[in-house]
């Protein structure tokens, strides 16, 4: 994970809850590249630690055999983005280093009416059982979003900053299953064509078996770099210990993937 430098920032992009900014920088081998950067508040890492959640579910996507955006972090004095905000605003910005994802040329956001058609079975029940994974809200969800781009021939995943809600900077224990079991299925982008399957025999299987073979290992190193940069993520332990769990209980989210798309 090598920092960009940053080149130039563009305006901010509508319709992201974050008001995500266009930026050009230069990339850990001097390439220029066009990037969409996210600028989160302090609260937002203080309570959320978003830059580190959009991390770990960028490598985690990787681990599932799921397409993200190639990702880096950027950090530059504040003076530069200084007309983009409000005073209130610009003063509420966490001064860490942020998120950047690479720019995506030519694909469309999914829209489940038109696009549905162009589905692969096997890539939708992947990312649906993803995001009971990482406890995603946010593919669907309370506003519909589909944090979802398409391309001729695959599905890219972006935004997932509202990922992992039980790993907090609390002491209290967690029921990973009772999370599960709560998850709010019904309002995901892909539950009515998973849903809509004649045949869901094995569907998951590939999701699963990718589970269970989960290199913990690689996992912890994401954090030995999040630590060289001083992105906050909690505690390393909190996140370890539920992967762990995962690993062990993959029968539990086969249980619960299939009552899903009944």
């Amino acid at each position: 994970m090598q920092p960009l430098q940053l080149i130039s920032i563009g305006g901010i992009m509508t319709g992201g809850t974050t008001r995500p900014v266009n930026i050009i920088a230069l990339d850990e081998n001097g390439n220029p590249n066009k990037y969409i950067m996210k600028v989160f508040t302090e609260k937002n890492i203080l309570q959320n630690v978003s830059v580190a959640k959009e991390i770990i579910c960028s490598e985690l996507a990787r681990d599932f055999d799921l397409i993200c955006p190639n990702y880096s972090i950027i950090n530059f004095d504040h003076s530069e983005i200084i007309d983009l905000y409000d005073e209130h605003k610009y003063i509420t910005l966490d001064k860490g280093y942020k998120f950047c994802s690479e720019f995506v040329e030519q694909n469309a956001i999914f829209n489940p009416l038109v696009t549905n058609s162009f589905l692969k079975d096997y890539e939708a029940a992947n990312i649906f059982a993803f995001d009971l994974f990482v406890y995603n809200v946010d593919r669907g969800g309370e506003h519909n979003k589909p944090n979802l781009l398409i391309n001729d021939t695959s599905l890219i995943l972006i935004d997932h900053e509202l990922t992992f809600p039980f790993i907090n900077d609390t002491n209290q224990i967690v029921d990973y299953e009772i999370f599960l079991g709560n998850y709010q299925f019904q309002k995901h982008i892909l539950i009515k064509h998973l849903r809509s399957l004649r045949n869901k025999e094995g569907i998951f299987d590939g999701f699963l078996e990718m589970l269970k073979h989960l290199n913990i290992n690689n996992l912890s190193a994401i954090f030995d770099e999040m630590d060289k940069f001083n992105i906050s993520y909690v505690e390393r332990q909190k996140f370890i210990h539920y992967f762990v769990w995962a690993k062990n209980n993959v029968v539990i989210f086969e249980r619960y993937l299939k009552g899903m798309i009944g």
